[in-house]
């Protein structure tokens, strides 16, 4: 690592904390053990990283170079080498992974249905339900980029 970067973006932080007590009030009522949060890598092309840091990440340019095998949406992993194999910068990033289910089919949004609610939407597709590696979240407030990790 060459350079850690800190993003700080009110505007970004604010509709990311909104959201985050959205999830956080779902996970309490229909699954209380699920991670509201977690802290995953993005990859992407150093071109991108203005506008990410400035305007957050847009679901609608993901998925550009590397495909959208599980869907519609902004991809995060766990392993900041699998993120790398997309682009040649990380971002380090705050996500609401929440109530996660498997992707329903590619190039198609999360539309899935949390389980004994009366419509509220799943959070987060994930690669492995019982072993996730790759989060993919649909709504752009869902993520909120903290660093850019220069390498």
């Amino acid at each position: 690592i060459r350079k850690l970067q800190r993003i700080q973006n009110w505007n970004l932080y604010r509709r990311y904390h909104l959201m985050k007590a959205d999830v956080a009030r779902a996970v309490k009522k229909y699954k209380p053990e699920a991670q509201v949060e977690r802290r995953l890598f993005h990859g992407t092309k150093g071109i991108n990283l203005p506008s990410i840091g400035k305007n957050g990440f847009d679901r609608d340019f993901s998925g550009k170079s590397a495909g959208s095998a599980l869907g519609t949406g902004t991809y995060f992993a766990t392993d900041a080498r699998m993120s790398l194999q997309y682009g040649s910068s990380l971002i380090l990033a705050r996500v609401l992974t929440g109530i996660y289910g498997a992707a329903a089919s590619s190039n198609q949004p999360n539309l899935s249905s949390i389980p004994g609610s009366k419509g509220d939407r799943i959070h987060s597709v994930v690669n492995d339900v019982t072993n996730p590696s790759v989060f993919v979240i649909s709504n752009d407030n869902s993520a909120y980029p903290e660093y850019i990790i220069h390498i």
